[in-house]
C-alpha cells in the first residue's frame, strides 16, 4: 500500500484491519515500519483554509429590512444563518421538505425523513 502511494491513514486502517484477526499489528518491526510511514507521509490537515464568518455575517447584515427582499435572497440569507448556527452540511438542507414542516407560532420544525 505505502508502495502504491497511500497515506499513513490508510496504511493504518489496513494494519488495523489486519490486527483483529492477527496480532501482527503490535510486533515492534510493524510499529517501527508504522512510524516511518508516518514521518514519510505525515497526515494533511483536513482543511487547508479557514475564512472569516465576520465578512459574511457583515453581508448578511446588509441584506435588510427582510421584507423587501425576494424569496431567493431571503431563502439564502435564512439557509447560511441555519449552516452557521448548526454546522450542518449543505446535502442536509438540500434534503429539508417543506411537506415534512411543521409550523406554529413562533417557529418552524423539519422532521427528518433521510438518514
Amino acid at each position: 500500500m505505502f508502495q502504491k502511494g497511500y497515506a499513513y491513514s490508510s496504511v493504518n486502517t489496513a494494519r488495523a484491519a489486519v490486527s483483529t484477526i492477527n496480532n501482527t499489528g503490535a510486533h515492534p518491526l510493524v510499529c517501527r515500519f508504522m512510524r516511518g510511514v508516518f514521518n514519510l507521509r505525515p497526515s494533511c490537515l483536513r482543511y487547508s483554509y479557514i475564512w472569516d464568518v465576520s465578512i459574511v455575517l457583515r453581508y448578511l447584515r446588509s441584506l435588510s429590512p427582510a421584507v423587501e427582499l425576494n424569496l431567493l435572497m431571503l431563502s439564502a440569507k435564512l439557509v447560511t444563518l441555519c449552516a452557521l448556527v448548526t454546522g450542518q452540511r449543505c446535502q442536509t438542507f438540500h434534503a429539508m421538505d417543506t411537506k415534512h414542516m411543521h409550523i406554529s407560532d413562533s417557529r418552524a420544525i423539519f422532521h427528518r425523513t433521510f438518514t
